[in-house]
């Protein structure tokens, strides 16, 4: 195809040669050009692979090199909330950061080179970390000893389909979209428009000149568009929602790569060299490459690199769900129904629609945030298996109901997953069973012990929390004292050895106690995150600490009373995957377990 002036095309035919066709823009005008007669091209294969260190996934990184990485001064490499960005580069090459640079995480089977002033926010995981420059920092230090290796291969096929292609040129302001599927090459002039819906495109070039711009209608799933030959990136990538895009670029051939303006999605050329120009709003996303070259200057943010997940086999599906990322932009529930939506989207929701995804995904937050209560012992557990009840039974009529299931989606002010049309009781509190008509079902079942409900829900169809896949038994605690401060008021100090394990699984430790008032045995539970830290005591290295107030629920209360002693007690550790360790043996006090003017172990 040959441009003679705007707005016109040449067509060459096995029959003639045509005059430069002038044809006026349309709103709708997607101009195809055809070379000869309609021919079938052949399918095309290519083996996509990505390698990063053995202790990441392709998910967990912001830039990937198998080559070498250099960074420029005045980058910034950052990641939204409290974690750091993390950089992988497996060849031979290094990583080398100039001046001014900040990075988060570095992992490197080669050296990495720091200059004048690099700020190293995290680690340096490399055999050699060299430091020309003057004031340079490594907030969390260097450690040249951990292996990289073996590598963590991810990779998969894509396979050009065998079909007619066509040509899409959208010339100045045209507009313009295309379903997914092959075509030859894709060019937008200044201020075209081109929208592409989810699924998965293979085109042969891409050309986005300035001011031009591919929107996403991405609804249904990311969008994958994979370009064999050229890649020009001037212009922008954007959604219908307005959301941050969902895009997987894959360049499948090995001339360099230039982001020329801000892209916001995940790019993946393996045999290529990817160069991130500075640019007003930096990039977003996760990039892998070669070679990785980031210019002076620039900003690149940390995005999981999600869409990667979906080119996985579904007999992957377990393991691609305990690698999607909570999103660090959010936090408290928000982030939590949407880790729950990421989870759906790319692993497990194949063949739901979007209104059952979002109740599954609200459903999923509500068997987590219910599993935290009754094990902290804040809801009976007699509720909590009704409310499993309760949520399965209304998830199997959705499925059989998109109409409902969207009504629910739109339509359901209180969250009890009855519409607000049918609801007869519209202000019902968060996680409370109800009957058909939207009013509490007070009608709980017996309670079991929190061991059954771990068994139970296993036999419901509940889903295990994803960061629990592949998370090893929880080790047996050691209870290591009880004590009471000189003060009642401030209540009691529980230690447990801490579970040495660095697994994202919730985790919890189970605590049987008798105490001096006669009444047997009684048993709490703390969440690992209720360790506590106390101005009257503090706990040894290793152990984690757990306040008991007067204040406290039900057994906390009883235990924290300064009218009764600990006679002896005993541990054990469960996590939400459901993998709970063995009893720990009765602890024995010792009559100088005291800390000095302050408190003394609670046993008479």
């Amino acid at each position: 195809m040959l441009r003679c002036r705007r707005g016109c095309l040449l067509l060459v035919s096995l029959l003639a040669v045509g005059a430069c066709l002038r044809r006026p823009a349309s709103s709708e005008d997607v101009v195809e050009s055809m070379t000869g007669a309609l021919t079938t091209s052949p399918a095309i294969t290519f083996t996509v692979t990505l390698q990063t260190p053995r202790q990441l996934s392709p998910v967990n990184v912001v830039l990937a090199a198998t080559g070498s990485t250099t960074i420029g001064s005045a980058t910034k490499i950052t990641r939204p909330g409290t974690g750091f960005a993390a950089i992988a580069n497996m060849g031979s090459g290094g990583i080398s950061s100039d001046a001014d640079s900040v990075l988060g995480d570095v992992w490197s089977l080669s050296p990495v080179t720091l200059r004048d002033r690099a700020h190293v926010l995290g680690k340096v995981y490399a055999p050699n970390v060299v430091v020309p420059g003057a004031a340079v920092h490594i907030d969390g230090g260097t450690d040249t000893t951990t292996s990289l290796i073996p590598a963590t291969v991810t990779t998969w096929t894509v396979t050009y389909p065998a079909t007619v292609v066509n040509d899409i040129v959208l010339q100045t302001n045209q507009t313009g979209l295309r379903a997914p599927g092959r075509y030859g090459s894709v060019q937008l002039f200044s201020g075209a428009r081109l929208t592409l819906s989810s699924g998965t495109y293979f085109v042969d070039s891409l050309d986005l000149e300035p001011a031009s711009k591919v929107i996403l209608n991405q609804d249904a799933g990311p969008v994958m568009l994979y370009v064999r030959n050229s890649v020009i990136l001037r212009g922008l990538f954007s959604t219908a929602s307005g959301a941050a895009p969902d895009l997987l670029l894959g360049y499948l051939g090995a001339s360099d790569v230039f982001a020329e303006v801000s892209f916001v999605g995940t790019m993946v050329a393996p045999s290529a060299k990817v160069v991130l120009r500075s640019v007003t709003g930096g990039h977003a996303g996760a990039f892998f490459g070669k070679n990785i070259e980031v210019s002076p200057n620039t900003t690149v943010t940390y995005r999981p690199g999600h869409p990667i997940l979906s080119t996985q086999p579904p007999a992957s599906r377990d393991k691609c769900s305990g690698l999607v990322q909570p999103n660090d932009a959010l936090t408290g529930a928000e982030q939590e129904l949407q880790y729950q939506k990421d989870i759906l989207r790319y692993c497990t929701g194949s063949g739901m629609g979007s209104c059952e995804q979002t109740i599954r995904a609200r459903m999923n937050v509500d068997f987590f945030a219910a599993a935290r209560l009754v094990m902290s012992q804040q809801m009976p557990t007699g509720q909590y298996v009704q409310i499993l009840q309760d949520r399965d039974k209304k998830m199997g009529s959705f499925r059989l109901n998109a109409t409902l299931a969207c009504d629910v989606v739109t339509h359901d002010g209180d969250g009890d997953y009855v519409p607000d049309g049918s609801d007869a009781c519209r202000n019902t509190p968060s996680l409370t069973p109800v009957l058909a008509n939207g009013c509490t079902n007070n009608q709980f079942p017996p309670g079991p012990s929190i061991t059954e409900i771990l068994k139970i829900s296993t036999h419901i169809g509940i889903n295990v929390d994803p960061r629990c896949v592949g998370a090893p038994k929880p080790a047996v605690p050691a209870p290591l004292g009880a004590f009471r401060s000189n003060d009642p008021a401030r209540g009691k100090a529980l230690w447990v050895s801490r579970d040495p394990g660095t697994s994202t699984c919730p985790l919890y430790y189970q605590i049987e106690f008798y105490l001096t008032d006669g009444l047997g045995r009684r048993t709490v539970t703390f969440l690992a995150s209720e360790n506590a830290s106390l101005d009257w005591i503090a706990p040894p290295a290793g152990a984690v600490q757990f306040a008991l107030k007067p204040t406290d629920p039900g057994d906390r209360a009883a235990w924290a009373s300064y009218s009764v002693f600990t006679e002896t007690f005993r541990a054990r550790a469960f996590n939400t995957g459901g993998s709970l360790s063995l009893w720990s043996e009765f602890f024995t006090f010792s009559t100088t377990d005291c800390v000095a003017g302050q408190a003394c172990s609670d046993h008479r």
